[in-house]
């Protein structure tokens, strides 16, 4: 895997360094790493003169697991687009438009120290997943292994074909989500992860797994064919 080279705050805010921003930027990045420890208890810390940081990021008692993957959810997307917006506003020419007449502030290191903590992505371990979450891992694992971008990392070698990265997808489940009981899959013909938990797909005998759209079961019974094998054993029965 290969990551996308985000905006360096070090070097951006390096000391004597300032940089121009959209007024309310160092107040709405506070807010965001406030609610962030209010909710999962973080607590930044500095050593002499370091940068704060959250530590070993322990979450507080209490904290569910539902509350702590929305929450990393909304974080890591948070983190990732301030990266891609400093990145953008540092080279900005705020005298030209589009820039011209938008209120700015002056965001300096020191300023940047009073929201360092919160600049770092929240790693949930996987025995902490909700089954939501680990589907989005899955999906965004298997956007990778097919060749697109996606949070920032890259595939670092040839794309995967559709079956290949749904293998991979496959191979995973026993370790991380055998008890999410989603049974991920890439049906045939989509290039695109599906569960059978939410009907997203059926298991055909004859061959594997066919999107629910795909499968129009006009027997009484529900059969364990696909309409296209049923038709082709059909058609070899009748030329027998």
């Amino acid at each position: 895997m290969s990551y996308h080279v985000f905006f360096s705050m070090s070097a951006g805010f390096s000391p004597g360094m300032a940089m121009t921003v959209p007024e309310g930027t160092a107040e709405a990045c506070r807010a965001h790493v406030a609610d962030v420890e209010r909710e999962l208890g973080f607590e930044a810390t500095r050593y002499k003169a370091s940068a704060p940081t959250w530590g070993g990021m322990r979450v507080k008692d209490g904290v569910t697991d539902e509350v702590l993957c929305r929450v990393a959810d909304d974080h890591n997307g948070w983190v990732r687009y301030l990266y891609k917006q400093l990145e953008e506003w540092s080279s900005a020419d705020w005298s030209k438009p589009p820039k011209r007449g938008v209120k700015t502030e002056v965001l300096t290191s020191e300023t940047g120290m009073t929201f360092w903590a919160g600049l770092h992505e929240i790693i949930v371990p996987p025995e902490r997943w909700t089954r939501g979450y680990y589907r989005r891992r899955m999906e965004h694992l298997y956007n990778v292994m097919r060749g697109l971008e996606s949070e920032g990392q890259t595939f670092a070698g040839e794309a995967l074909t559709p079956k290949q990265a749904g293998a991979v997808i496959h191979a995973f489940e026993p370790f991380l989500g055998e008890r999410h009981q989603l049974d991920l899959e890439v049906p045939n013909g989509l290039d695109e992860l599906r569960s059978s938990y939410d009907g997203g797909y059926y298991w055909c005998t004859g061959c594997g797994p066919v999107a629910w759209e795909d499968w129009e079961d006009e027997e009484d019974e529900p059969s364990e064919t696909c309409p296209g094998c049923r038709a082709k054993k059909k058609g070899a029965e009748e030329d027998a």
